[in-house]
Formats: C-alpha cells, sequence, structure tokens
C-alpha cells in the first residue's frame, strides 16, 4: 500500500488509541452549583481526562436542585478513573444524585 492509504486505512492497534466518551451527572442544591463544578474541573485537570463540556440545569421542579453535566473523553477507557471522580463529587454536602455512563 502506498503510505497515504495506510494511514486512511489504519485500524486502532489497542485500546488506548480508541476515545471513549463519558458523561457525568451531579445533582446538587442551587447554593452547592458553584463548588461542585469546581469540584469536577480539578478532579478532571487529570492528564488522563479531557473536558469536552461543563453546563449546568436547573431541575424546574421547584426542589432548589441543580443538574451539573460533565462530558468528559479519554484515549481507551478510564472506568475507574472516572468512578473515583464520582464517588468523590457524591460524598459533598447537598449532592443528592450522582451518575457516569459511557456515550
Amino acid at each position: 500500500m502506498r503510505p497515504i492509504a495506510e494511514k486512511i486505512n489504519k485500524q486502532p492497534m489497542n485500546q488506548t488509541e480508541i476515545e471513549t466518551r463519558y458523561s457525568v451527572r451531579v445533582v446538587c442544591r442551587q447554593i452547592d452549583e458553584t463548588r461542585i463544578r469546581a469540584l469536577l474541573l480539578h478532579a478532571i485537570g487529570n492528564e488522563q481526562l479531557f473536558l469536552r463540556s461543563l453546563h449546568s440545569e436547573d431541575l424546574h421542579d421547584h426542589s432548589g436542585k441543580m443538574e451539573v453535566i460533565a462530558e468528559l473523553f479519554t484515549q481507551g477507557r478510564r472506568d475507574q478513573l472516572v468512578e473515583s471522580i464520582v464517588g468523590r463529587a457524591s460524598l459533598e454536602e447537598g449532592v443528592s444524585f450522582v451518575s457516569w455512563e459511557v456515550v
């Protein structure tokens, strides 16, 4: 094959070459939103995780709660790392729900 064809046809050699996307959701009180966003940003600062987006939404159920959603990606699977971030967030005061999933 010609060099350009080799690059086009290249298949990932191993799991570390495949991009994995994660969605992390945290529901917290409105007064805790800024702290939770900062906690996520700090935890995501790890060189193995990259932030695609971070946004917050009011739950509109008059509960005074917000949903903070972080969209992340990694090279390869980093499920344990994402789980540790979610586990840490779940310990924070004012947090009522946390989850993560591969998207």
